[in-house]
């Protein structure tokens, strides 16, 4: 006779057959296993040798990479590590027509609060017992890659890197943090020979926040004209300006191109 629990299928030559190693459903907490006879969800998939993987696929679907799935698989679910664990969504397509995941989340109102996000992608660590923690300032929430490569890094105190994976400021673009912005808006060059260009026409324009000032800490070279509604200076070498706004230099350390 069955075992309560039991989940019957029809064996060789039709005959109705049991495996109560690894498909149960738990009759005490409505849960199914597959792999294994002590379920610890609704449904819980399990292997003792190879971590199972959860397919779904469409006869209407050949997508060519068969060497991580089968031809007609849209989507799966399988494991990072066959021995540490993760859990990765892989979404396979057989053209360009559209996205191969995509992520969508909807809010159910027509006026949801501002600070809502429709999205969360959240990452944290263990805090040495059972609950979660922060990551550290140091530490990687969130990575985007093109296949092997880390294109964009965000840390643990909120820096982005772009093409840097070690970002030390609030946003850094390039390895080795050469262009940065501060978290309160100051832009750094760091150790490169940098220009700012405009297109053809167009001016370029510094302006200090509030009453602040632009400080200009090494040469600066002037390939050409420059004017100044005004312009103040000290010492024995100043720039001043003429009524038409031209800048021009007194003093011996003064030197025009």
């Amino acid at each position: 006779a069955p075992t309560a629990g039991s989940v019957l299928f029809a064996g060789t030559s039709g005959i109705l057959q049991q495996d109560n190693a690894n498909w149960v459903y738990d009759l005490s907490t409505n849960r199914l296993g597959i792999g294994t006879n002590s379920p610890d969800a609704t449904l819980e998939l399990s292997d003792s040798t190879t971590p199972p993987v959860l397919d779904f696929s469409d006869d209407d679907v050949a997508q060519p990479v068969t060497s991580l799935a089968t031809a007609d698989t849209f989507g799966a679910l399988p494991s990072v590590s066959t021995t540490v664990g993760g859990l990765r969504i892989a979404g396979f397509t057989d053209g360009d027509a559209n996205e191969a995941v995509s992520i969508f989340g909807t809010l159910g109102v027509t006026n949801p609060t501002d600070t809502t996000p429709a999205v969360v992608i959240r990452g944290a660590k263990s805090d040495g017992s059972t609950g979660l923690a922060a990551l550290a300032s140091a530490e990687t929430v969130f990575q985007v890659w093109n296949y092997t490569t880390a294109q964009a890094t965000f840390l643990g105190n909120g820096n982005l890197g772009l093409g840097d994976t070690t970002p030390a400021a609030l946003l850094t673009v390039g390895s080795g943090d050469k262009f940065q912005v501060s978290s309160g808006g100051q832009a750094l060059f760091n150790g490169v020979s940098t220009d700012i260009t405009t297109t053809s026409g167009e001016d370029l324009t510094l302006v200090a926040a509030g009453t602040g000032t632009i400080n200009l800490n090494d040469t600066v070279n002037i390939g050409s004209t420059i004017t100044a509604s005004s312009l103040s200076g000290s010492g024995t070498q100043c720039l001043q300006t003429d009524n038409s706004g031209l800048i021009s230099g007194t003093g011996s350390a003064f030197v025009t191109a």
